[in-house]
């Protein structure tokens, strides 16, 4: 896939290949885009580089972290110099890498191996580029787009190492971009084709010595620049060597998730460890959570079935498992509706960096099917299923939590029109009074309740609205009326 992926590239200088006119070109030409990133959104690929390789989501960590006296005097440095005026755009690389290099960080401008393109500066471990800089005099100087110019010095060097290609690796890569006094980072992985993400927001340099807000915030990410640049060099010297070597290519795919480990959760079948009844709790402590003692299970990841989603199957030894990544999710509101008998087991849920969780939970797909395909696949629905779905929704709201996205395609019914069912995607799910709505809530293409508005309370009666108006008629769902 990644050599006929390869060809929809032209093969010319990324300087030319990063004009606008060639960018939109290969971004909205033909069958997919030249990379996978949010210009347009439809070009965007569905699993984020941050699930893809664990530095990114580090970076971002360290965007939140505490910023040292070395931190702050890079951003001193780097705004005193980057907010004067240069005559031409090698002046201000070079005095980019000066200030860079008098903190530890040296870049070299270097050819792509078998190519004439000389980057404006990277690291580099081997044949790999882990780190690469772009930069342009200012902002709009020239009609070269930074960060797809620095995308493509990357597919180039890609290009030019069909022996990398070969391994099952995302040679993950961080791009820095500066336009006058405008730094900026994002994130580059090669799955079947270039991938890039932008790493938090453009930093403006030139800011005012009054703003300490936007001051500490540039020490931040300066901290975050040197600590991946870090990592990446440790990845290339001491992972990679093992990964390139391993005799298990086979199993490996980069365009899974790099997150495979977890700590199995105790069975709740015989009931929460703390009683349905109990005050709602939405992060147990670590009294509560015995798993983190137990060893690890290993997943092998075997399908993406729904591209659109962050949801994948796997094995965990001979056991089928489905593995699900969000960045909201409750885990106690599963494991109520579990113990009840109405959600997949909850087999593993880990907090990762970044703001991630990943949940592990039984595949059910084979014995249940989501309530909105049951028309199309020719499944009856059980005939008591408005009460059936009631009863374990009044569960879910007597231990205090709301389940918050109740439709159809989040209710589960058993394929063979047995009583049964199992709610799903727990994502806005938590205590009432304290869990909200997110921003951009579909009301455009989903009917919600009165009051459902973003960044709103979750309440228990928009919960049974959406179970009211799942039966007020045929038209709701597929197969309803066929009860």
């Amino acid at each position: 896939m990644r050599e006929l992926r390869l060809k929809r590239i032209p093969n010319k200088a990324p300087s030319t290949l990063g004009k606008l006119s060639e960018i939109k070109s290969l971004q909205t030409s033909g069958p997919y885009p030249a990379l996978w990133c949010d210009r347009p959104p439809e070009a965007a690929y569905t699993v984020p580089i941050t699930l893809l390789h664990p530095v990114f989501n580090l970076f971002l960590e360290d965007c939140e972290g505490e910023p040292s006296e070395e931190d702050h005097a890079f951003a001193y440095d780097l705004s005193q110099a980057m907010s004067g005026f240069f005559d031409d755009e090698k002046e201000r690389r070079t005095k980019f890498s000066e200030v860079c290099a008098t903190h530890g960080m040296v870049f070299v401008a270097a050819k792509i191996d078998g190519t004439e393109y000389i980057t404006d500066g990277d690291m580099r471990c081997g044949y790999c580029i882990y780190c690469i800089v772009e930069e342009k005099v200012e902002l709009g100087a020239t009609g070269t787009e930074p960060i797809f110019q620095a995308a493509f010095y990357y597919t180039s060097n890609m290009r030019q190492r069909a022996d990398l290609r070969k391994i099952h690796c995302t040679f993950p890569c961080l791009g820095v971009y500066l336009a006058g006094p405008m730094l900026g980072f994002m994130g580059f992985v090669y799955t079947d084709i270039t991938q890039m993400q932008m790493l938090g927001p453009a930093l403006r340099l030139d800011y005012h010595q009054t703003d300490l807000k936007l001051r500490r915030m540039t020490a931040q990410y300066l901290r975050a620049f040197k600590q991946t640049t870090i990592r990446l060099r440790k990845f290339y010297e001491t992972e990679f060597p093992e990964l390139k070597s391993s005799i298990n290519q086979s199993k490996l795919n980069p365009q899974f998730p790099c997150y495979s480990r977890y700590a199995p959760l105790p069975l709740v079948n015989s009931g929460l460890h703390e009683g349905i009844g109990s005050p709602a709790k939405d992060v147990p402590s670590s009294e509560e959570d015995s798993s983190s003692a137990a060893k690890d299970h290993e997943i092998v990841y075997t399908a993406h079935p729904f591209l659109k989603s962050l949801v994948f199957f796997g094995m965990v030894n001979d056991d089928a498992v489905c593995v699900k990544f969000a960045t909201s999710y409750s885990k106690m509101a599963h494991l109520t509706c579990a113990a009840l008998g109405f959600a997949p087991q909850l087999l593993g849920f880990e907090e990762l960096p970044g703001g991630w969780y990943m949940l592990v939970m039984d595949r059910i797909d084979n014995e249940y099917i989501p309530m909105d395909e049951t028309y199309e696949a020719g499944v009856s629905l059980y005939d008591g299923l408005q009460d059936l779905i009631s009863e374990a929704l009044s569960g879910l709201h007597q231990a205090g939590y709301v389940h918050g996205d109740l439709r159809p395609a989040n209710v589960m019914v058993r394929r063979d029109g047995k009583e049964g069912l199992k709610f799903i995607d727990f994502d806005w799910s938590g205590v009432e009074g304290k869990v909200c709505y997110p921003m951009n809530v579909n009301r455009r293409d989903l009917w919600r309740p009165k009051g459902v508005v973003d960044e709103a309370p979750i309440l228990t009666t928009h919960d049974i609205a959406m179970v009211k108006h799942m039966f007020e008629g045929k038209q709701r769902i597929h197969g309803v009326g066929r009860m």
